[in-house]
């Protein structure tokens, strides 16, 4: 059985220096490899699914070629564009390298801490939280009505101290 032509082609992608940003998305492709010239990036060994695909379709600026008989051909095209450049090809990890940020954009500052002040005020106010001894205030609590403490909120800080 005969075998298919275009199963031996290998496909190239020429994209401008100044826009190699953008092979970002196809970056976690480990079968590419890449080379650079003055002017242009280049990548092959593209499989006949990565070329079908919308995140090789959607970069702007770019061409893609098939090599036949060390000639360069736009895909689609008959005619040859120019010769096969000979290049030091490296994997694509490599020659696009990710880069991090050092900063950590803690935006909910977990670790941060603040100081506490007290201000005087000129009159006195309401309590919002209160720290009591449980000792001292079992007396109180075994005697006072429901309706006075069902409103309130406990929370046991340890053995002997509560946050009311």
């Amino acid at each position: 059985m005969a075998e298919h032509a275009a199963d031996h082609l290998s496909y190239w992608l020429q994209l401008k220096l100044e826009h190699k940003d953008l092979l970002g998305q196809i970056r976690h492709w480990d079968n590419l490899k890449v080379a650079m010239d003055e002017t242009a990036i280049w990548v092959k060994d593209f499989t006949a699914a990565q070329l079908e695909t919308n995140l090789l379709k959607s970069i702007p600026f770019a061409r893609l070629f098939y090599s036949k008989d060390e000639f360069l051909y736009a895909k689609g095209s008959l005619l040859p564009s120019c010769r096969q450049p000979a290049f030091l090809w490296t994997p694509i990890a490599r020659a696009l390298p990710l880069s991090l940020p050092r900063l950590n954009h803690n935006f909910f500052e977990v670790g941060a801490t603040y100081p506490v002040h007290l201000v005087p005020a000129a009159g006195e106010q309401a309590p919002v939280a209160l720290l009591i001894d449980i000792a001292a205030a079992n007396p109180y609590i075994q005697t006072a009505a429901a309706a006075r403490l069902q409103h309130l909120q406990w929370v046991m800080l340890n053995e002997s101290q509560a946050l009311v």
